[in-house]
């Protein structure tokens, strides 16, 4: 991980541990290596398009959002082909796939599916992230707030306490409250 973060510091010399990176067997390389990415050149598209089919779903996910903001105009292309990745038990993909379907290809069943998630139909992990996601969108709606102080009266803290910081975000927002 240290060798792949000093290395990426010059992007312009760094195409060989990129290369052996995805070479190696060892997942936890291609996740140091989805992490360190700061400049992802149009050359190295092609060695890390793999990084969105990785057995690790935190890699796929991370690897889904720096392609995306690398890329912009190739993120329909990077969505598709994630589109039917769910990712862990907190459907970590999934719900990094909406967030960034909504910035790049907008279409209000990717809003309601986020919102979806929120709701109490879902374990703690899917709700937390979806909230967040939606507050990084600002995508506040009547259902959104309802599942939101659903989860602020939860006794699980790791869902309440997310989940009120998310109301309290929204809360500040003068058009909001």
């Amino acid at each position: 991980g240290e060798l792949i973060q000093q290395v990426l510091t010059a992007p312009e010399k760094a195409q060989w541990i990129v290369k052996a990176a995805m070479e190696d067997k060892d997942v936890q390389v291609q996740k140091h290596l989805s992490k360190a990415l700061k400049v992802i050149p149009e050359d190295w598209l092609a060695l890390l398009m793999p990084l969105l089919d990785n057995p690790s779903y935190e890699t796929v996910a991370i690897a889904l959002e720096k392609l995306c903001e690398a890329h912009p105009d190739k993120a329909k292309q990077f969505l598709l082909l994630t589109q039917n990745t769910v990712g862990t038990r907190g459907r970590n993909v999934r719900i990094k796939w909406l967030e960034l379907s909504l910035i790049y290809q907008p279409d209000p069943k990717w809003a309601k599916e986020l919102i979806g998630f929120t709701s109490n139909s879902f374990e703690f992990l899917s709700r937390v992230a979806a909230a967040e996601a939606c507050w990084r969108l600002n995508l506040y709606s009547d259902v959104l707030m309802a599942n939101l102080l659903e989860a602020a009266g939860s006794p699980n803290g790791r869902l309440r306490n997310p989940c009120r910081a998310v109301i309290r975000k929204f809360y500040q927002q003068p058009i909001i409250r």
